[in-house]
């Protein structure tokens, strides 16, 4: 298999369309007008590098279909003003709890697919979609909350996504209005909140960008626990609040980080430490750079990725993230065995091409 290379291909039955997806994280596509076979899912193929007309169709991982969900019909639904496809798929994933294999939750993602996609090249024509939307579905939660949603897309659009010092009066004075049109729209869904957990994110979310004090926050995330205790995105949203970025310390980031895992231990055991790090894993906050590090620290780390992998056995999404971090201490042994075990299923937005030559020469993998 080493002559292979493996290419992912979402197929649109109806347009006998085929576009290659080499990384599952990094692309987006606003794609076909003619979506109606997308439940059929994508068709991953095996590709012969030396032959391209040497192909196999073969099984789609976990990243092939976050990939074809979030960035192929969450986005081309909204852009092709597919309404009754974001409602459909909302109310059946929130019905069903519906969650990858790494545990992320369908809804949890969708909204943040939609949020991501009205701040980007979609946010000139996004109210005026979002307007259309709730004429045709007056009831909808999901077309008010995707209008929040747009109004604080549209503040960091105006404020930038510079340092404090970066921001102009007038950069200032939109971004809070903005987030104050968010806010007072969420405010208007509150008695709905305890069915959509999603409510909870985006609330915390806003608190946070706002600057409001972090004990009004935490009534709000506790609120949304009590209800949704198996959400992870709320505890995700929290976790901002503690980060040396938005004025936390390394000290109250790995305080909230136990109390969530002890909040979360019956269900996931130790595996939130591990997941709370890996969203403030970036130079800006609390990167892990190897075994010296104190926030996170590796031996409990280690443990909670273990923990990660027993309770998600069939995730590639996160063996890719463990070999990743696995590279950077001096475990030889575990790089190499997590290494072997994604060869043919690595995620390039996730473990870049170069990071992974660099790791594999480190720890002496083939």
């Amino acid at each position: 298999m080493k002559n292979m290379g493996k290419y992912i291909y979402a197929a649109i039955v109806a347009m006998i369309l085929f576009v290659p997806i080499a990384d599952a994280t990094a692309r987006k596509y606003m794609g076909p007008t003619d979506m109606t076979n997308w439940f059929k899912g994508p068709t991953c193929m095996e590709i012969d590098e030396a032959d391209s007309n040497n192909t196999k169709k073969i099984d789609c991982n976990e990243a092939d279909i976050r990939v074809y969900e979030s960035q192929w019909i969450v986005p081309n639904a909204f852009h092709n003003g597919n309404f009754d496809q974001l409602e459909n798929l909302y109310s059946n994933w929130l019905r069903e709890d519906a969650r990858y294999a790494g545990g992320t939750s369908k809804t949890s993602l969708l909204c943040s697919t939609l949020e991501d996609t009205m701040g980007g090249t979609e946010i000139q024509f996004s109210l005026a979609k979002i307007q259309k939307w709730q004429k045709l579905y007056k009831d909808s939660f999901l077309s008010k909350y995707a209008e929040a949603a747009y109004w604080r897309a549209s503040a960091w659009s105006a404020r930038g996504g510079g340092y404090s010092r970066t921001v102009t009066r007038e950069g200032w004075a939109l971004f809070r209005d903005r987030l104050m049109r968010a806010s007072s729209l969420l405010d208007a869904l509150q008695e709905k909140a305890s069915e959509h957990p999603a409510w909870y994110t985006l609330k915390i979310d806003i608190m946070i960008d706002a600057g409001e004090p972090i004990e009004n926050i935490k009534k709000v995330y506790l609120k949304g626990i009590s209800i949704f205790p198996k959400s992870h995105a709320i505890y995700f949203a929290m976790a901002r609040a503690y980060t040396p970025l938005y004025g936390g310390t390394p000290k109250s980031f790995d305080k909230f980080v136990s109390d969530t895992v002890e909040r979360t231990k019956n269900f996931e055991g130790n595996s939130f430490y591990a997941r709370l790090y890996w969203t403030a894993d970036d130079d800006n906050n609390l990167p892990f750079v190897n075994e010296s590090s104190k926030y996170p620290n590796w031996p409990t780390l280690k443990t909670a990725y273990l923990d990660l992998m027993q309770h998600y056995p069939d995730s590639i999404w996160n063996k890719n993230r463990f070999a990743l971090v696995a590279c950077r201490t001096d475990d030889g042994p575990l790089y190499r065995k997590l290494r072997t075990e994604i060869e043919g299923q690595i995620i390039d937005g996730m473990f870049p091409p170069g990071e992974r030559d660099k790791c594999d020469l480190k720890h002496k993998w083939h």
